[in-house]
């Protein structure tokens, strides 16, 4: 898939040090999250066969960014955002070298920016208690599930009912519709008021469900040649999405988690348009 994995790290790691020059320019918090944290921890450096770099910001802090990052970034790096790039499906951001290819399978099709990139999630605040967080998510899944249907066309494509859905739904409303929707029902409990904080954006949904009070106290962890912040009780996260975090899984699962169709780092994605 890959020809040289370090070489992808390490290019995703440069857009991390531009993203993270800005926070720390601008004093917004940011921390690594999911794979990247338990890289920094396990490995003190990315996951040596991990392909992509996550970060989380607090709502207030990811949505300053966006305001200030694209006057900001090198000319070659893209904010990918639903707003600056409407193919794009996602309600969280990547910033993307724009210079490079990356094309992932399920959205290939998707006249987008298909640069190497470093993923940035928001965090917000969610309800207490543990029944109004279920359906909290259950709320969020549907709209994804409708947003779904205006992009992945193979997703659309599969049968007649599904085609049908888009109709109806293009009747009423459109894509950039219902991620503002979205947005607004994510950021619907305020991440500094709240007790509990996570991103149901993240594959892990519900496991990223912490006291806020872990995201609040951070400090830097080696991640290769530097460090970053994350938190300091990083053993409840992760233990809560990992289990046995520290044990290493089998050989045979140590791969790539995403599926590539091309990845170059010496062509841009529009060479291959």
């Amino acid at each position: 898939m890959y020809q040289n994995l370090e070489a992808l790290q390490q290019a995703q790691k440069n857009i991390l040090d531009e993203i993270v020059a800005i926070c720390e320019q601008h004093h917004l918090r940011y921390f690594l999250v999911a794979g990247t944290l338990l890289g920094a921890v396990r490995h003190q450096d990315i996951i040596p066969w991990d392909d992509d770099i996550d970060i989380g910001m607090p709502r207030k802090d990811y949505n300053k960014f966006l305001e200030i990052a694209k006057d900001l970034l090198p000319e070659h790096l893209f904010l990918q955002t639903y707003q600056t790039d409407p193919e794009y499906m996602q309600n969280f951001a990547k910033v993307r070298n724009s210079m490079t290819t990356h094309v992932e399978e399920p959205v290939k099709h998707l006249k987008m920016n298909h640069g190497i990139y470093v993923d940035i999630f928001p965090y917000d605040g969610v309800p207490k208690g543990s029944k109004m967080q279920y359906w909290h998510n259950k709320r969020i899944v549907l709209q994804c599930v409708f947003i779904r249907y205006f992009w992945d066309t193979p997703y659309v494509s599969g049968s007649f009912v599904r085609k049908m859905t888009k109709g109806i739904l293009s009747l009423f409303t459109n894509k950039q519709k219902l991620q503002k929707k979205l947005d607004k029902i994510l950021s619907k409990y305020d991440y500094d008021s709240s007790e509990t904080v996570g991103s149901l954006l993240s594959g892990y949904k519900m496991k990223t469900y912490v006291s806020r009070e872990i995201y609040e106290d951070v400090a830097p962890l080696p991640f290769g040649e530097k460090s970053y912040r994350c938190p300091k009780n990083y053993e409840e996260i992760l233990v809560k999405i990992y289990r046995d975090y520290r044990k290493l899984p089998p050989e045979e699962k140590r791969g790539v988690r995403h599926n590539i169709t091309i990845s170059d780092l010496d062509k841009s994605y529009q060479e291959y348009l």
